[in-house]
């Protein structure tokens, strides 16, 4: 028999405790009461549905419908909170391109992909400030009979774009069940079914992942939890003031008879340096009253203190390259230097060597006849840019071996006839037909 059924969906597990007793289902909104809550922690929980395209019988969609159970395992709160106080419900998923001002009502498709895709990539949880965005981890398929069946950890859409994905999204309607209480300090699996009935047709483009096309559904559940406020306490918070920012230290509550310290922690942040911590948000100097080390004793209360950022400007180089201007071979050349971009460079008082030649100078000129006095050895270089500088020379003058000019050049050579001409004159002497002239 052909196999119409095959589903996937994705997730990874947060720190968060949950309870798997056996509770009535719930699919209630209940709202918290955030007047009681030192801070409001929100979780939400990312159900994706993705069926193969044979899933579908027909265009029609109107009498397709199916359920899955999502399990969240190992997970704890990041804080103590009160269980009584907790609020808790569906997030409506719609197409339009805003998502509702208390974040929980609504979500916009975009913005669900944006988190979804950001979660992924992150190993399955995607934090930001004192919200978490947790996609599913494990899933079951669940029959007529309401039995389970290990559905597997899914799909592993990292590598396929926001656009692909919204693309691929058919329209459902879905409730979502919890089965699970939400209890603090439990380390049980966290259960929530989901029962979609699509309806339209069949539109867009689907996904293709491993041999088989899927179209997708998304879902969102809701949590939400708060640390109480606690009576003869206050409570200094610490805030990066940035995007990106990492190591910041946590929230310090001390009792109103006692005194802290500020944190000794220093935040980071990728091209900025820290410069302190200021209640002022939109300050640019710290507050010298919490530099690290420094004592508060709760007379302003609860506290936020903000880094503070001094943006690093990267640092920029330039360089003064020396060039021999020849093939022969010369020594005592210059090193070429890198030089910071704030400072002024010193032209190099080296003096190359060449055979036959006197260095004149340097030159930006590789044709240069003389040298240029503003490249002088010793000479300061104040432009700050990139320079080449040629070396320039002057060939030396030399007397041949040989030369064809000049008395004494013919000395030798004279001096020779004359000694053949005596010779022969002492002969001639001899003959009677000699005639002296």
């Amino acid at each position: 028999m052909k196999n119409k059924f095959m589903c996937r969906v994705l997730v990874t597990l947060l720190a968060i405790t949950f309870s798997i007793l056996n509770v009535n289902a719930s699919t209630a909104t209940k709202n918290i009461d955030k007047s009681a809550c030192e801070k409001v922690y929100t979780n939400y929980y990312f159900l994706l549905d993705a069926n193969t395209t044979f899933f579908f019988d027909d265009s029609n969609l109107s009498n397709i419908s199916h359920t899955n159970i999502g399990e969240y395992y190992n997970n704890s709160y990041q804080v103590k909170f009160d269980s009584s106080n907790v609020g808790y419900g569906q997030v409506k998923i719609n197409n339009s391109t805003n998502t509702s001002s208390d974040g929980i009502t609504s979500m916009s498709l975009d913005d669900y992909y944006t988190k979804y895709l950001k979660a992924i990539n992150r190993d399955g949880t995607y934090t930001s400030g004192t919200v978490n965005y947790i996609v599913l981890h494990n899933f079951y398929s669940v029959d007529a009979s309401g039995n389970w069946t290990q559905g597997g950890k899914g799909l592993d859409l990292r590598n396929y774009s926001k656009s692909e994905l919204i693309n691929a999204t058919l329209n459902a309607n879905s409730t979502i069940t919890r089965y699970s209480k939400i209890s603090y300090n439990e380390e049980n699996p966290f259960q929530l079914r989901i029962d979609r009935d699509y309806y339209g047709y069949l539109t867009g483009l689907p996904i293709f992942y491993e041999s088989y096309w899927y179209y997708l559904h998304p879902a969102v559940y809701y949590i939400q939890y708060c640390s109480p406020k606690e009576e003869g306490e206050y409570t200094v918070h610490y805030d990066g003031n940035g995007d990106n920012v990492s190591n910041v230290p946590k929230d310090d509550v001390t009792s109103e008879d006692e005194c802290t310290t500020i944190s000794k922690i220093e935040p980071k942040r990728d091209g900025y340096e820290f410069l302190g911590w200021s209640r002022d948000k939109d300050a640019t100097e710290p507050d010298s009253r919490y530099a690290k080390g420094e004592e508060y004793c709760g007379e302003y209360g609860d506290i936020t203190l903000y880094a503070i950022w001094k943006k690093v400007e990267e640092a920029t180089y330039y360089t003064i390259e020396y060039r021999p201007n020849t093939t022969d071979q010369v020594s005592n050349m210059p090193s070429n230097v890198t030089i910071n971009s704030n400072e002024d460079a010193v032209i190099s008082s080296l003096i190359p060597v060449r055979v036959g030649y006197t260095f004149l100078g340097w030159s930006t000129d590789s044709n240069a006849q003389t040298g240029n006095d503003s490249f002088k050895g010793g000479s300061l270089y104040t432009d700050r840019k990139d320079l080449v500088l040629y070396a320039v020379w002057k060939k030396n003058e030399t007397l041949p071996d040989n030369p064809q000019t000049g008395i004494t050049d013919y000395l030798l050579p004279f001096g020779g006839t004359l000694a053949g001409a005596g010779t022969c004159l002492s002969v001639l002497k001899k003959k009677k037909t000699f005639k002296q002239f």
